[in-house]
C-alpha cells in the first residue's frame, strides 16, 4: 500500500494481511465465545497453532500445526466503482478458513463448523486491521479437503466481501511529462517541484 503525492494503491495482500492480523488478535476470544454460545465446555476447541496466507490443502499434512487458520483472496468480488476521475472503490473477495484434524468424520465436521462460525463472527464484528472497510458475508463451505482425506483432516471457510473505499487513488502522475528514469528506484518529486534552475547572464561591455 502506497500513499505518496496523494496516490493510494491497496492490494489484495494488504487486505488479507489485515484480515490475518484481526484473526491473530481476536479469534481466540471469539472461539471462547462460540463455545459459550454452543454450550460447549471452556477450552474444548483448541486455539489455532498457525495462521497462514493462501494455504494449499494439497501440502497440508496431519503432522502440521493444526488448527491452522488460512486466509486468501481470489480477486475482486465485483466491478470497481469509480467515484470521481481518479478514485476507485474496490470490493475484494476474501476466503477465511481453518483446517483441523479429528478422529472421525462426524466429530471433525461438527468441530469444523464451530471454528468457521467463530471466524465469521470475528471478522464481521472486528473488520480488517489497518484498513477502513465494510465486511459482508457471501457464502460458507465445509468441504475444502478431498474426500479420501476427510476422516483425518477437514477444512472449511467463510466467504466475505471486503469493500474498501478509495482503494485506488491515482493522485499525481509520477514523472509527469518526463521520460522514465534510468534508475527505477528513483523517487519521483512532488508535482510542481523545481528540479533545475538555469540562469543566463549576458555580459555587457562598460564604456
Amino acid at each position: 500500500m502506497a500513499a505518496n503525492g496523494g496516490r493510494i494503491n491497496i492490494s489484495a495482500t494488504d487486505v488479507t494481511n489485515g484480515v490475518l492480523d484481526t484473526l491473530r488478535a481476536w479469534l481466540p476470544v471469539y472461539i471462547a465465545e462460540q463455545e459459550r454460545l454452543e454450550g460447549r465446555p471452556a477450552r474444548q476447541l483448541a486455539q489455532p497453532r498457525a495462521y497462514v496466507s493462501g494455504a494449499d490443502t494439497a501440502v497440508l499434512r496431519p503432522e502440521d500445526a493444526f488448527p491452522c487458520v488460512a486466509v486468501t483472496s481470489p480477486g475482486f468480488a465485483s466491478n470497481p466503482v469509480r467515484s470521481r476521475w481518479d478514485t476507485f472503490h474496490v470490493t475484494f473477495g476474501v476466503a477465511a478458513g481453518v483446517f483441523i484434524v479429528g478422529s472421525d468424520r462426524e466429530q471433525t465436521q461438527d468441530t469444523l463448523r464451530s471454528y468457521v462460525a467463530a471466524i465469521r463472527f470475528c471478522l464481521l464484528q472486528k473488520g480488517v486491521t489497518g484498513i477502513e472497510a465494510t465486511v459482508d458475508l457471501t457464502d460458507e463451505t465445509y468441504d475444502l479437503v478431498p474426500g479420501q482425506r476427510v476422516r483425518s483432516l477437514a477444512g472449511g471457510e467463510t466467504g466475505l466481501s471486503v469493500m474498501v473505499e478509495n482503494a485506488v487513488v491515482l493522485g499525481e502522475e509520477i514523472f509527469h511529462d518526463q521520460p522514465p528514469p534510468d534508475d527505477p528506484y528513483e523517487e519521483p518529486l512532488p508535482f510542481g517541484t523545481v528540479q533545475k534552475v538555469v540562469i543566463e547572464v549576458e555580459k555587457e561591455e562598460i564604456t
